[in-house]
Parts: structure tokens; sequence; C-alpha cells
């Protein structure tokens, strides 16, 4: 196995980290983000069990409104701190499934959606039927895949009618 830097996650952190139970409260609310207006973000800290924040470990979840409707940039992920740096690890990708989302090591590209851990991609499996309208089940499988129990309302991003 090869040798990682320093302050990558480990495979072995990064599974006993989703396996740790993990509570995110509060309603999901959207801001624009700062610096791009076309992106809308959400960001928490996790909880554990007992209410309490878990040490350098955010929730990112961030939408590129599309021009339309099957146009999407979805990602749902976990956010690690290690070694001054915030490191991934976990993260859906929703992308159309037409479109190019994806570049392995050896240059093979992914079409759609996917997910990392930490370095590592893959395909997710049985999303075949879900597109870019279906943020709300997209935001539940991140939710099941993350180990994240969710104690608000969820609020669907708004996505701004052109004509």
């Amino acid at each position: 196995m090869a040798q990682l830097a320093p302050d990558l996650l480990s495979e072995m952190e990064i599974a006993a980290m989703l396996a740790r139970d993990k509570v995110l409260l509060g309603d999901l609310v959207w801001e624009e983000k700062p610096n791009n207006t076309a992106f809308i973000t959400f960001n928490a800290n996790l909880l554990d069990e007992a209410g309490a924040t878990i040490p350098g470990l955010t929730l990112v979840l961030s939408v590129r409104l599309g021009m339309y409707e099957h146009d999407c940039r979805l990602d749902f992920g976990i956010f690690q701190f290690k070694g001054g740096k915030r490191q991934r690890a976990y993260q859906i990708n929703v992308r159309p499934w037409d479109k190019s989302s994806h570049t392995e090591p050896d240059g093979e590209i992914w079409y759609g959606p996917h997910e990392h851990i930490g370095m590592r991609a893959q395909m997710i499996p049985n999303t075949a039927q879900l597109g870019c309208s279906d943020h709300e089940e997209w935001f539940k499988l991140f939710l099941v895949n993350a180990n994240i129990k969710f104690g608000g309302k969820y609020y669907p991003p708004v996505q701004p009618q052109l004509f």
C-alpha cells in the first residue's frame, strides 16, 4: 500500500469516522456563496449522540444553480481537519448522467454521480433512477451513507426561474 502524506486521512480513520454516530441539528437553510453567487451552500458542525461538537468534523453541502432543470452540480460532504488542512472524508458528487464528472488516475473518465471516500472514488450503486431534480433523495442517501441523523427540517435549494 502506498504511503499517505501525514496530513491525509487514512482508510482506517475514515472508516472509524463514518461508523461513528453523528447528528446534524437545525434546519437545512441555504446561503449564497459570498465569492460565487452561482452556488448556494450549507455548512454545519456535526455533533455526537450527547450533543457535543465533534472536533474538526464539518458538513459542507453545495449546489450550483443550473440554467435548466437537468443541469446540476450537487456536492454533499464531510470534511475532517487534520494537519491544519481540511481533508475530504466522504462526499457524494451529483452531476448529470451525460456529463463528465470525474477522471481516474489512469485517465478513465466517468459520467454522472459518484462518491469519494477520502482520495478514492467509486460509482454509487442503485442510483440510476436519480437525477438532478432528486436533491432530497440524494441528501437522504448521503445521510445514510455517512451515518448522520438529521434533526431539522429539509428545505430544498431554490432553483431560479429564468423564463
